[in-house]
Protein backbone atom coordinates (compact mmCIF):
# COMPACT_ATOMS: atom_id res chain seq x y z
CA UNK A 1 0.00 0.00 0.00
CA UNK A 2 1.18 3.58 -0.88
CA UNK A 3 2.48 5.21 2.40
CA UNK A 4 1.85 9.37 3.31
CA UNK A 5 5.06 9.65 1.34
CA UNK A 6 3.95 7.83 -1.57
CA UNK A 7 0.29 9.64 -1.62
CA UNK A 8 2.38 13.66 -1.48
CA UNK A 9 4.59 11.89 -4.24
CA UNK A 10 1.26 10.92 -6.42
CA UNK A 11 -0.90 14.23 -5.87
CA UNK A 12 2.67 16.07 -6.74
CA UNK A 13 2.96 13.93 -10.08
CA UNK A 14 -0.59 14.61 -11.37
CA UNK A 15 -0.11 18.24 -10.02
CA UNK A 16 2.98 18.74 -12.23
CA UNK A 17 0.70 16.95 -15.36
CA UNK A 18 -1.81 19.38 -14.72
CA UNK A 19 0.71 22.51 -14.67
CA UNK A 20 2.20 21.31 -17.53
CA UNK A 21 -0.89 21.03 -19.52
CA UNK A 22 -2.05 24.30 -17.87
CA UNK A 23 1.19 26.39 -18.68
CA UNK A 24 2.31 24.53 -21.88
CA UNK A 25 5.51 23.59 -20.50
CA UNK A 26 6.71 20.06 -21.48
CA UNK A 27 9.45 19.67 -18.90
CA UNK A 28 6.77 19.37 -16.12
CA UNK A 29 5.47 16.38 -18.55
CA UNK A 30 8.72 14.32 -18.22
CA UNK A 31 8.90 15.70 -14.03
CA UNK A 32 5.40 13.78 -13.69
CA UNK A 33 6.24 10.82 -15.84
CA UNK A 34 9.56 10.16 -14.06
CA UNK A 35 7.73 10.88 -10.48
CA UNK A 36 5.01 7.89 -11.68
CA UNK A 37 7.80 5.95 -13.13
CA UNK A 38 9.65 6.03 -9.49
CA UNK A 39 5.95 5.12 -8.38
CA UNK A 40 5.66 2.30 -10.02
CA UNK A 41 8.95 0.72 -10.01
CA UNK A 42 8.63 0.94 -6.11
CA UNK A 43 5.57 -1.01 -5.80
CA UNK A 44 6.76 -3.82 -7.71
CA UNK A 45 10.23 -3.74 -6.10
CA UNK A 46 7.67 -4.23 -2.77
CA UNK A 47 4.92 -6.84 -4.41
CA UNK A 48 7.67 -8.59 -6.05
CA UNK A 49 10.10 -9.01 -3.32
CA UNK A 50 9.71 -12.10 -0.98
CA UNK A 51 9.27 -11.70 2.81
CA UNK A 52 8.47 -15.19 4.46
CA UNK A 53 9.89 -14.91 7.59
CA UNK A 54 8.93 -16.65 10.85
CA UNK A 55 9.36 -15.25 14.65
CA UNK A 56 8.78 -16.31 18.00
CA UNK A 57 8.53 -14.40 21.37
CA UNK A 58 9.04 -15.44 24.17
CA UNK A 59 7.71 -13.16 27.73
CA UNK A 60 9.45 -13.79 30.93
CA UNK A 61 7.57 -13.57 33.26
CA UNK A 62 4.57 -13.55 31.63
CA UNK A 63 3.12 -12.61 35.40
CA UNK A 64 4.54 -8.85 37.26
CA UNK A 65 3.66 -7.11 39.67
CA UNK A 66 3.19 -3.17 38.88
CA UNK A 67 6.59 -1.11 39.08
CA UNK A 68 8.31 -4.19 37.34
CA UNK A 69 9.60 -5.28 34.08
CA UNK A 70 9.15 -8.15 32.06
CA UNK A 71 11.70 -9.36 29.05
CA UNK A 72 10.71 -9.69 25.75
CA UNK A 73 13.04 -12.15 23.54
CA UNK A 74 12.37 -12.14 19.54
CA UNK A 75 13.86 -14.82 17.64
CA UNK A 76 13.36 -14.02 13.61
CA UNK A 77 13.86 -16.78 10.84
CA UNK A 78 13.81 -16.54 7.21
CA UNK A 79 11.78 -19.29 5.46
CA UNK A 80 12.45 -18.33 2.23
CA UNK A 81 14.81 -19.77 0.03
CA UNK A 82 16.76 -16.93 -0.66
CA UNK A 83 18.23 -13.91 1.02
CA UNK A 84 15.15 -11.61 3.26
CA UNK A 85 15.43 -8.09 2.23
CA UNK A 86 16.15 -5.72 5.34
CA UNK A 87 12.72 -5.24 7.53
CA UNK A 88 11.27 -3.45 9.99
CA UNK A 89 9.50 -5.38 12.89
CA UNK A 90 7.62 -4.24 15.08
CA UNK A 91 5.67 -4.99 18.37
CA UNK A 92 2.93 -3.33 20.00
CA UNK A 93 1.71 -3.10 23.66
CA UNK A 94 -1.42 -2.02 24.44
CA UNK A 95 -4.06 -2.38 26.84
CA UNK A 96 -6.28 -5.86 26.37
CA UNK A 97 -9.69 -3.68 27.60
CA UNK A 98 -9.18 -0.84 29.15
CA UNK A 99 -10.83 -0.49 32.62
CA UNK A 100 -14.22 1.64 33.19
CA UNK A 101 -13.69 4.80 35.68
CA UNK A 102 -17.00 5.29 37.28
CA UNK A 103 -18.03 7.85 34.72
CA UNK A 104 -18.60 4.91 32.16
CA UNK A 105 -15.59 5.88 30.28
CA UNK A 106 -12.30 4.45 29.59
CA UNK A 107 -9.38 4.88 32.34
CA UNK A 108 -6.94 5.50 29.27
CA UNK A 109 -7.48 6.49 26.11
CA UNK A 110 -7.46 3.90 23.26
CA UNK A 111 -4.33 5.12 20.89
CA UNK A 112 -2.96 6.58 23.89
CA UNK A 113 -2.06 3.17 25.63
CA UNK A 114 -0.23 1.60 22.76
CA UNK A 115 3.61 1.77 22.64
CA UNK A 116 5.56 0.10 19.96
CA UNK A 117 9.22 -1.51 19.75
CA UNK A 118 11.09 -1.20 16.81
CA UNK A 119 13.91 -2.86 15.26
CA UNK A 120 15.73 -3.39 11.66
CA UNK A 121 16.20 -7.01 10.53
CA UNK A 122 19.20 -7.39 7.93
CA UNK A 123 19.45 -9.44 5.24
CA UNK A 124 18.81 -13.02 6.35
CA UNK A 125 19.98 -16.00 4.65
CA UNK A 126 17.73 -18.99 4.09
CA UNK A 127 16.99 -20.97 7.30
CA UNK A 128 19.50 -17.85 9.56
CA UNK A 129 18.27 -16.95 12.17
CA UNK A 130 18.57 -13.36 13.91
CA UNK A 131 17.46 -12.30 17.79
CA UNK A 132 16.75 -8.99 19.96
CA UNK A 133 15.33 -8.69 23.05
CA UNK A 134 13.59 -5.52 24.97
CA UNK A 135 12.83 -4.47 28.34
CA UNK A 136 8.83 -4.09 29.09
CA UNK A 137 8.14 -1.98 32.26
CA UNK A 138 4.52 -3.09 34.11
CA UNK A 139 3.19 0.87 35.37
CA UNK A 140 -0.68 -0.30 35.51
CA UNK A 141 -2.15 -2.85 36.91
CA UNK A 142 -4.46 -4.57 34.55
CA UNK A 143 -4.00 -7.32 31.07
CA UNK A 144 -1.90 -6.05 28.17
CA UNK A 145 -1.64 -7.31 24.58
CA UNK A 146 1.85 -7.90 23.39
CA UNK A 147 1.81 -7.57 19.53
CA UNK A 148 1.16 -8.98 17.20
CA UNK A 149 4.63 -8.77 15.85
CA UNK A 150 4.52 -7.46 12.29
CA UNK A 151 7.15 -7.27 9.56
CA UNK A 152 6.64 -4.10 7.42
CA UNK A 153 8.80 -4.07 4.06
CA UNK A 154 8.95 -1.26 2.22
CA UNK A 155 11.16 0.34 -1.40
CA UNK A 156 13.54 2.18 -1.36
CA UNK A 157 11.93 5.87 -1.43
CA UNK A 158 9.75 4.76 1.55
CA UNK A 159 6.73 4.97 -0.72
CA UNK A 160 5.22 1.67 -0.63
CA UNK A 161 5.06 -0.47 2.23
CA UNK A 162 3.79 -4.39 2.64
CA UNK A 163 2.84 -5.47 6.79
CA UNK A 164 3.09 -9.54 7.45
CA UNK A 165 1.37 -10.52 11.11
CA UNK A 166 4.88 -13.02 11.36
CA UNK A 167 3.99 -13.29 15.46
CA UNK A 168 0.54 -14.12 17.00
CA UNK A 169 -0.36 -12.04 20.30
CA UNK A 170 0.65 -13.02 23.63
CA UNK A 171 -0.96 -11.63 26.92
CA UNK A 172 0.80 -9.71 29.87
CA UNK A 173 -0.97 -9.90 32.97
CA UNK A 174 0.13 -6.89 35.70
CA UNK A 175 -0.35 -7.66 39.46
CA UNK A 176 -0.81 -4.73 41.84
CA UNK A 177 2.21 -3.49 43.45
CA UNK A 178 3.53 -4.95 46.56
CA UNK A 179 3.86 -2.81 49.05
CA UNK A 180 5.95 -3.90 52.37
CA UNK A 181 4.20 -3.31 55.22
CA UNK A 182 6.41 -2.36 58.76
CA UNK A 183 5.13 -4.23 61.70
CA UNK A 184 3.59 -2.30 64.45
CA UNK A 185 5.54 -0.57 66.93
CA UNK A 186 5.28 -2.25 70.23
CA UNK A 187 2.96 -0.28 72.43
CA UNK A 188 2.82 -0.38 76.33
CA UNK A 189 -0.66 -2.24 76.18
CA UNK A 190 1.14 -5.76 74.72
Amino acid sequence: MLTRRGWGVAVGAFVLAGAGRVLGIYELFVLAAGTLGVLAAGGLAVLLRPLDLDATRVLRPTRVHAGGDSRVELTVRNRARRPSPVATVRDSLAPSSPRRKRSGRPAWPERSGRRQARFLVAPLAPGQEDHASYRLPAERRGTFSVGPLEAELGDVFGLWSRVTTVAPVVELTVYPAVEPLAPLPHTRGD
